[in-house]
């Protein structure tokens, strides 16, 4: 069959591939998801384990690196902009022609599918360590609990264009945001040393017919935004759009778990009296300098005695550890219900009449983003 395939003519003036500008925007977007991602090691402001050369740690001014990474990012960002506008005025070849960032839709739906994969891959960080550190699951079993999210999101978004037939891409994407918010309520709700069973997957069913419902509309939104030659340039803001707000929701999400974690640890530690003044004192430094990692609640006694505690102190600790990792997940869930309450910020300029009042014709939804195993 390659053989019957004709070449493609060649151009005549081929486009030449903007050095500059692809320079200028990766490094941008690297140092910004780099930033976040790395914002519960090295610290939002407070340095924490602040990255070190020949020895020496970088904290500029005495803070931590990170505000001044996501600072240079957005300062490289700006730049991108201004360089891609006069290679246009220039009439040259541009990576991004910024103009489709002027589409009100285009802005909305990408806006909206930020906080889409913000909000889902936030979720999908914080359940499998919940099921798994607090319930005690396997990798299997972690995805067998996560069968009703996946089922309802896969229900939904094939609903989604025939719902969109009689409802406006805006009210479809504020009812998915609204699902989403509730869902991550009532998981929020039945957060437990012992899993609350069909009222739990309750939650994640709402929530996944929420993720559901924007999946049909965010992506037909951008990509209807412009003309159908200018669908490549749309596709990579889309891809863009969804790869940050994926970096941002782990980053955003686990940080808010790990600092609600530090905090709960430290609170219940310093108030108990089954541990001496002086240990209590060692631990809080200890996770005051370099915070804690996610472990269960056996893994934590296990290292206070390998630490050198005696079994009754141990257990104190994996006690305190374990009431503070709830108290980190539900501080985490209820961050992702509040995100998902304000992206409906982002849908205002989304399209407010439906394909019938347009006269399309509903278009087959995207394959939702699956829940991991």
């Amino acid at each position: 069959f390659r053989k019957r395939m004709r070449p493609r003519p060649r151009l005549e003036n081929p486009p030449r591939l903007d050095v500059v500008g692809a320079a200028l925007s990766a490094t941008a977007l690297a140092l910004i998801v780099i930033g976040v991602l790395q914002s519960s090691t090295w610290g939002w402001v407070q340095p924490i384990g602040a990255p070190e050369i020949n020895g020496v740690p970088i904290t500029p001014l005495g803070f931590s690196i990170v505000p001044f990474m996501i600072l240079g990012g957005l300062g490289l960002l700006w730049a991108f902009g201004e360089w891609e506008e006069r290679r246009i005025r220039l009439g040259q070849d541009a990576l991004l022609d910024v103009t489709l960032l002027s589409i009100v839709t285009m802005r909305a739906g990408l806006g909206s599918m930020f906080m889409l994969q913000l909000v889902m891959l936030g979720t999908f960080f914080v359940l499998p360590v919940y099921f798994q550190t607090v319930i005690g699951l396997d990798a299997f079993e972690t995805g067998l609990r996560l069968v009703p999210m996946s089922v309802t999101m896969l229900v939904c978004a094939l609903a989604g264009p025939r719902v969109a037939a009689r409802r406006s891409p805006r009210t479809v994407s504020r009812a998915g945001f609204v699902g989403m918010a509730i869902g991550a309520a009532f998981v929020l709700a039945n957060i437990d040393v012992t899993l609350a069973g069909w009222a739990f997957g309750l939650g994640l069913a709402i929530f996944g017919g929420g993720a559901g419902f924007l999946a049909s509309q965010v992506g037909n939104v951008i990509m209807s935004s412009v003309p159908a030659e200018r669908s490549n340039e749309a596709g990579g803001l889309q891809g863009t759009g969804q790869q940050l707000g994926a970096s941002f929701g782990t980053a955003l999400i686990g940080a808010i778990l790990l600092a609600g974690l530090t905090s709960a640890f430290i609170a219940g530690i310093t108030e108990n009296p089954a541990i001496p003044v002086e240990t209590r004192d060692a631990i809080t430094t200890k996770a005051e300098a370099s915070g804690l990692d996610i472990v269960t609640v056996a893994q934590a006694e296990q290292l206070a005695l390998d630490a050198g505690l005696p079994p009754d102190q141990a257990a104190a600790v994996a006690d305190d550890y374990g009431s503070a990792l709830l108290d980190g997940l539900r501080n985490a869930l209820a961050a992702v219900a509040i995100f998902s309450l304000l992206a409906l910020w982002f849908t205002r300029r989304l399209p407010r009449s439906s394909a019938a009042e347009r006269g399309d014709e509903p278009t087959d939804a995207p394959e939702p983003a699956p829940a991991p195993a």
